[in-house]
């Protein structure tokens, strides 16, 4: 089942982009999946992982491409605030394994 339902109005026309878009809707199904199933084992270490580094990835490689945008300094701010609070989230998760926690993650997700 898919939570996060993929629509074509989210492609930007940038393959990169909507190439990553697509997998972090796979990923907070995933997630969601996990958490729905009461036990989400391993696999929940996993899925927490890829949505950190997705996210570290994701933002560098929008900063790239707005590079020259005027207001690249406050997106640049937005995306260090966001990546710390996941990362926040995922050190809860997977060193203090405070499993609950996870989806709080998902809501701030979303």
């Amino acid at each position: 089942m898919d939570y996060t339902e993929w629509l074509n109005k989210y492609l930007t026309g940038v393959e990169v982009v909507d190439r990553q878009h697509l997998g972090l809707a796979e990923s907070m199904n995933r997630l969601e999946a996990l958490l729905e199933s009461g036990d989400p084992g391993e696999e929940l270490d996993n899925v927490i992982r890829e949505l950190v580094d997705y996210f570290q990835e994701h933002f560098h490689d929008e900063e790239e491409l707005l590079a020259h945008h005027p207001r690249i300094d406050d997106h640049r701010r937005e995306h260090r605030k966001f990546i710390d609070k996941t990362i926040e989230y995922a050190q809860e998760i997977l060193v203090d394994r405070q499993r609950g926690v996870a989806a709080d993650m998902l809501s701030f997700l979303y």
